[in-house]
């Protein structure tokens, strides 16, 4: 290589577009890497199911738990849960909270009427709330918690699973009502006997029947199965049921014991949308083994649904973080092209107005104002010539007079 030829190379190589395009490109890659690194151990990770615990007042002193028997069940079909506590100003903290996979919504107070109704609906004889007492307190900070969880998952469809006032809370929310006090607004329908549907005195032994609907999934978990003997611990229940929704278990007094969203059912898609008002996780014989393979289905369905939600939203962020970077490299070439247009045509204002184009290839071409200015810029272009997709090119140049 002549000594010409070596200079023009030093100079292409250390010219301060190249060395610029060069360092962008190494950091947007490096940034690339990072981030499908990141989203890698992501992938690796168990799925996040929130779930809110509840007060529970013991030695004067108010502490949040939540029920074992559901930890578990998620642990056993493969989701981390992540505890929510229940203490004022964590709705707004939410966002901490992030990814959230899946939504478990379980026990506790009584959902605030002013939720779903106006207080003139609300039975006032005040028998009920001295008989339902320690359930009968709101609880307002977990209004907040739990309903702002369930306008999450309405709106990124995130799956979700309602126990007991958690089937109360997503019915709200989706548009339906409730009744207050079951046994004072619903009463005894003529012609069936009196469901009782909490029994303080034999808590977890009080069972009364529910009627499964055919065609559902709890009809399909409990092996078609047209009856079943369910736990019951609530006093508040459905009244209407959210138009988006349809039952699938119902007591004997018409008050509706399950339901599901038809539309949003496809666990291996991450579609999932389901509350019971009984408690599968808690329908154990006396050696603590579930009564009914069914209890676990209803949990292995859930994180069935989360698992895939888990992936869907990962993939997602894969495609957007190549799309962003594909962004970036055009408006980096861009950007080192047009600072090299600029470079060239500063160095050479004697020899007349050279401008330049983009040939196919993208190498940058001249075109010449004036006969003088043809040869310096084909000599200059020849020394310098550089290839912004590649950083070289031996692309032949053309002159337009």
């Amino acid at each position: 290589m002549g000594a010409g030829k070596e200079r023009a190379s030093v100079r292409r190589l250390h010219s301060p577009t190249v060395v610029a395009v060069k360092e962008g490109r190494l950091a947007q890659e490096v940034e690339r890497k990072n981030a499908e690194t990141r989203l890698g151990r992501m992938s690796a990770l168990p799925p996040r199911v929130l779930v809110v615990s509840r007060g529970f007042v013991r030695k004067n002193k108010v502490v949040d738990f939540v029920g074992e028997y559901h930890l578990e069940l998620l642990v056993r079909f493969g989701a981390c849960p992540i505890i929510v506590p229940r203490v004022e100003g964590i709705a707004a903290m939410l966002d901490a909270f992030e990814p959230i996979h899946g939504v478990l919504l379980i026990e506790g107070q009584d959902v605030s009427p002013d939720r779903y109704c106006d207080s003139s609906s609300v039975p006032d004889d005040g028998q009920w709330r001295a008989l339902h007492a320690s359930d009968a307190e709101l609880d307002h900070s977990k209004d907040d918690i739990e309903f702002e969880l369930a306008r999450r998952c309405i709106e990124r469809r995130i799956p979700f699973l309602g126990i007991c006032r958690g089937s109360q809370v997503f019915n709200v929310a989706a548009g339906g009502t409730l009744y207050t006090d079951v046994e004072s607004e619903l009463g005894v329908v003529p012609g069936n006997t009196h469901t009782r549907h909490v029994d303080y005195l034999n808590y977890d032994v009080h069972r009364h029947p529910v009627s499964v609907v055919p065609g559902t999934p709890l009809h399909a978990w409990f092996d078609g199965v047209a009856e079943l003997q369910v736990n019951s611990y609530h006093h508040q229940g459905v009244k209407r049921l959210a138009s988006r929704f349809a039952p699938m278990a119902l007591a004997p007094d018409g008050l509706i014991e399950a339901y599901w969203d038809p539309l949003c059912f496809a666990p291996a898609r991450g579609e999932f949308v389901m509350g019971f008002q009984f408690h599968p996780e808690r329908m154990r014989d006396a050696n603590d083994a579930l009564e009914h393979d069914g209890c676990a289905r209803v949990y292995e369905a859930f994180c069935t649904a989360v698992r895939a939600y888990e992936e869907r939203i990962l993939n997602r962020a894969m495609r957007e973080i190549e799309a962003s970077f594909e962004v970036a490299r055009e408006r980096s070439l861009q950007r080192s092209n047009t600072a090299e247009e600029r470079r060239k045509t500063s160095r050479w204002p004697q020899f007349g107005r050279v401008e330049f184009s983009f040939g196919t290839s993208g190498v940058q071409r001249p075109r010449a104002s004036s006969v003088h200015g043809v040869a310096s810029a084909l000599s200059q272009l020849e020394s310098d010539r550089i290839d912004t997709a590649g950083l070289s090119s031996t692309d032949a140049s053309t002159v337009v007079m």
